[in-house]
């Protein structure tokens, strides 16, 4: 391994979610920047569809416009078949980007085109490549049927191409939101009935919790020293929610705290579910 293990991870973002998100982490959080800053630090690079949306990233971040011919730079409308065409379109520009990596951690969201179709399609080619794959991805609101049909179909492709799926229901934002105004924990039962209806603020505090995750596995390097070899407890939490994935032997634990699930899959669990 070599002596700055940060040369060795590259977090990835697919589609809307994932773009917003790593813009997000260069332009607002501020610890961050060491991380990222220096030569010899770890690499962060989008594929979208979008153009105008790629324009718009901070100049630090790597990107690769992906699917030129099948999208003209439109994005992929929310079909994933356009998506995942968009990544077979530039197969060799993805492995040049991710050749070299032992761990890439990917960013997507579950129920539109871009992220749901190319993000498998991009972790398979990542792990064809000797990577270690972890995904992080959102699943849609319950208001929303048809794209959670799509995030549905989606979510079984990245269990089938990464070693761990975390996975954040924003059904679930609304307890999380809740709680951070709480000042105490006592009756939680009927405190909880009382959440808002969805609307900015979830989405707000969605976006918070992914940048949450992937600053709590960057900043930890112990955990991607284990997420690396697939071995040991590797911990990823942020105060109020926890989930601990117990990766050695590909065996996974959930540990579910204060109203926020978060799943997370590994090999032999699928192996078993079969």
């Amino acid at each position: 391994m070599n002596e700055n293990i940060l040369n060795d991870v590259v977090i990835v973002g697919v589609g809307g979610v994932g773009l917003n998100t790593i813009n997000d982490l260069v332009n607002k959080e501020t610890d961050f920047v060491p991380w990222y800053s220096s030569e010899l630090g770890m690499r962060m690079i989008v594929f979208d569809t979008n153009a105008c949306h790629i324009a718009m990233l901070n100049n630090k971040i790597e990107r690769l416009m992906i699917g030129r011919k099948i999208t003209r730079g439109v994005g992929a409308g929310g079909y994933p078949e356009y998506g995942r065409g968009a990544a077979e379109e530039n197969l060799e520009d993805i492995r040049e980007k991710l050749k070299k990596k032992k761990l890439v951690l990917m960013i997507a969201g579950l129920g539109g085109g871009t992220g749901t179709g190319a993000g498998p399609i991009i972790a398979q080619i990542a792990k064809e490549q000797g990577a270690k794959v972890v995904a992080v991805v959102t699943h849609p609101l319950s208001l929303e049927p048809v794209r959670q049909i799509k995030a549905s179909c989606g979510f079984c492709d990245f269990l089938e191409n990464c070693d761990a799926v975390v996975s954040i229901e924003l059904d679930m934002i609304g307890m999380l939101l809740k709680m951070d105004t709480l000042k105490t924990r006592k009756n939680l039962t009927s405190q909880m009935k009382k959440i808002e209806k969805p609307g900015p603020k979830w989405f707000i505090r969605a976006d918070q919790l992914i940048r949450d995750v992937v600053m709590d596995i960057v900043k930890n390097k112990v955990n991607i020293k284990k997420a690396m070899k697939l071995e040991g407890q590797c911990a990823i939490g942020k105060e109020g929610w926890l989930s601990v994935m117990s990766l050695e032997n590909f065996q996974t634990k959930i540990a579910l705290s204060e109203g926020v699930g978060i799943v997370a899959q590994t090999e032999t669990m699928r192996m078993l579910n079969k």
